[in-house]
């Protein structure tokens, strides 16, 4: 049963379109779907070290919450331009191709800007090393 627990809060933190299609489960973040307005997208939040996890928790599984996830469904050609505003820069973010690999430059940077190489969801991660920290974060598009 714990793997089985384990595999599906895997699959909502790394997956967004799967989480998206299976919905949230109580308790694990919410994924949140980039809408743009006139190919703008803002939003503000809170980041911060998870907690330590009960021992017979498996690790990995808890702390989850300590991060915010984001989606783009993106078009191949998109530009996409990513800038992430927080005090003495605490809070960074990594974005990852429809595959889940990480975009080459865009692990734990405060901003980023690239052209999408393919059609899919393509997710942001924003997160913090040190202490709880409150962050801006304004995501660009042009459409090509």
């Amino acid at each position: 049963m714990e793997k089985l627990v384990y595999f599906a809060i895997l699959i909502l933190v790394y997956c967004p379109s799967m989480a998206n299609i299976f919905g949230q489960s109580a308790g694990a973040p919410r994924i949140y779907e980039v809408e743009f307005v006139n190919g703008v997208y803002y939003d503000k939040g809170d980041v911060f070290l998870p907690s330590p996890c009960p021992r017979d928790v498996p690790q990995g599984v808890c702390g989850n919450s300590n991060s915010k996830g984001y989606y783009i469904n993106g078009k191949k050609g998109d530009r996409i331009s990513i800038r992430l505003m927080s005090n003495k820069q605490k809070a960074v973010f990594s974005i990852f191709y429809p595959d889940h690999d990480i975009f080459v430059n865009g692990s734990a940077v405060t901003s980023w800007i690239g052209t999408l190489p393919a059609d899919g969801s393509y997710w942001i991660n924003v997160y913090t090393n040190t202490g709880s920290t409150p962050f801006s974060l304004q995501i660009s598009r042009r459409r090509r």
